[in-house]
């Protein structure tokens, strides 16, 4: 799999499979995920996932600014901004150069402070405590996803996938995938069958 190092003054190395479609000379760069960069600007910088098996450079939303948080899964882009909205985003090749098809999540309250990405679903925390989920791949068609009454009071939100791998039409299979939240009094709530052990308690992170 294609590796990504942010070195402390800003800049991108890359290494593995497909490396050299990573920009040369990325700058300013606050964070990483595969196939996008957030700038020190707000601003972001993609590559890969070209539906159009070309070298033609990939560009992000044209209006995209004020970008604090980012994610990726390989298709589906996504973008938390300052003011707390979600924008989320994957390419498709009408005419023959990638173009970008917006995914925006219907209904999503305002005010989110943290986005999370996996396989087929997208999470997002409120600035009250609770937690909205919704599903990404083309078969979900960001259909929004219930959440049991655990998931309140949280101050961090993840999924976690068990991998597989992307269709040609974009659906993802061969994955399970698990929302988790940890909430402010330090305890874990998932949504799945990820085992969590009892009376688990303060805790700060959680790695899958």
């Amino acid at each position: 799999r294609q590796s990504l190092a942010l070195k402390s003054d800003g800049t991108v190395v890359a290494w593995g499979p497909n490396a050299d479609s990573v920009p040369q000379g990325l700058r300013n760069v606050k964070a990483i995920r595969p196939g996008i960069a957030l700038m020190r600007d707000g601003t972001v910088e993609v590559w890969g996932s070209n539906p159009c098996n070309d070298q033609s450079d990939l560009e992000a939303p044209s209006d995209l600014r004020d970008v604090v948080q980012v994610e990726a899964n390989g298709r589906d882009f996504l973008a938390l901004t300052s003011d707390g909205t979600v924008v989320i985003w994957e390419y498709y090749c009408p005419n023959g150069t990638p173009e970008v098809s917006m995914e925006d999540p219907s209904d999503l309250p305002s005010g989110v402070t943290q986005v999370a990405l996996g396989n087929g679903v997208a999470v997002a925390l409120l600035r009250n405590g609770s937690v909205e989920a919704w599903g990404t791949s083309p078969v979900a068609n960001n259909a929004r996803l219930d959440l049991p009454d655990t998931f309140r009071n949280a101050r961090q939100v993840g999924v976690a996938s068990t991998g597989g791998s992307f269709t040609s039409d974009g659906t993802h299979f061969g994955s399970e995938e698990y929302i988790y939240a940890i909430g402010t009094d330090g305890t874990v709530v998932v949504d799945g069958d990820m085992n969590v052990p009892d009376g688990l308690s303060d805790v700060d992170q959680i790695a899958v």
